[in-house]
């Protein structure tokens, strides 16, 4: 579309220069001289949603939640947020799992977002939490760093040569 934009900017000045003329109407710039405003922006289509930072710098949108069954893969509980982080998400779903189900999960396996102290309080004798310490990127970081295993090879433990 830029390029299109261009085009038609050298389009008109070759016409201007060939006729001598100034063609009537506002004079469009090139995209490159365009100057965006940095200030806040509003998505006038969605006013619900947020601006949110995800991997790939800022969008505008929700966060998209569910909890499925492990037996069955069928999603119990679903929501849509505008919170921009949802770690306060988790005792909500669980809630709405248990209406939705009519009994409390019994065991929740949730990544390392949600590994505060509240969500871990909310373990109790019929819901198990398996809540990861780490971030998966983090531990591999980590792994990277920390270089080879030292020591006998566990996989030929307990052979003697």
């Amino acid at each position: 579309m830029k390029d299109e934009q261009a085009e038609k900017f050298h389009e008109r000045e070759r016409e201007e220069a060939k006729t001598g003329d100034t063609k009537s109407g506002e004079k469009s710039t090139l995209p490159e001289d365009v100057e965006l405003d940095e200030g806040p922006k509003t998505n006038t289509t969605e006013p619900e949603s947020q601006s949110m930072k995800s991997y790939d710098g800022w969008n505008q949108g929700y966060i998209g939640l569910a909890m499925p069954d492990y037996y069955s893969g069928v999603i119990v509980p679903q929501d849509v947020t505008t919170d921009a982080n949802d770690i306060e998400q988790l005792d909500p779903m669980l809630k709405e799992c248990e209406e939705v189900t009519g009994q409390p999960p019994s065991n929740v396996l949730a990544f390392a977002g949600y590994g505060t102290n509240e969500n871990a309080k909310l373990a109790d004798e019929q819901t198990e939490l398996f809540i990861f310490t780490t971030k998966d990127w983090k531990r591999r970081k980590d792994l990277q760093e920390s270089g080879p295993a030292r020591g006998r090879n566990p996989s030929q433990s307990g052979q003697r040569n």
